[in-house]
């Protein structure tokens, strides 16, 4: 999770160019362990607090696998304990855009159409 919130979540920012963050709190908490990651998506800053120093605007919570697979695209948010606005947190995805391959069954990097 810490490296998908540290290195990708800013790699993604920049491949697809996402609008800046206007100071979004996004938390991510394990429930099958004890972390919990507080993102703040700050202009084209991505500000990881491993421990956090206040409210998030939204909260996402389920197992570590789960938590990693929605942030890669790969699960619904459904799957998870949403609480706070609910609402933002499909905006991760304009903030954090998905990388450059497609799900499952869809063509990947080195592809070509048709």
């Amino acid at each position: 999770m810490t490296q998908t919130i540290e290195v990708m979540a800013p790699a993604r920012r920049g491949w697809r160019q996402a609008p800046p963050g206007a100071g979004e709190r996004y938390r991510f908490r394990r429930t099958d362990g004890p972390e919990t990651w507080t993102v703040v998506l700050s202009g084209d800053r991505v500000l990881l607090e491993t421990v956090p120093t206040g409210p998030a605007d939204v909260e996402a919570a389920g197992s570590a696998c789960d938590l990693a697979l929605f942030l890669w695209g790969r699960l619904p948010a459904t799957a998870l304990r949403v609480t706070g606005d609910a609402d933002l947190l499909p905006h991760w995805f304009t903030l954090v855009p998905p990388g450059l391959t497609t799900r499952a069954g869809g063509p990947g990097p080195g592809s070509s159409p048709g």
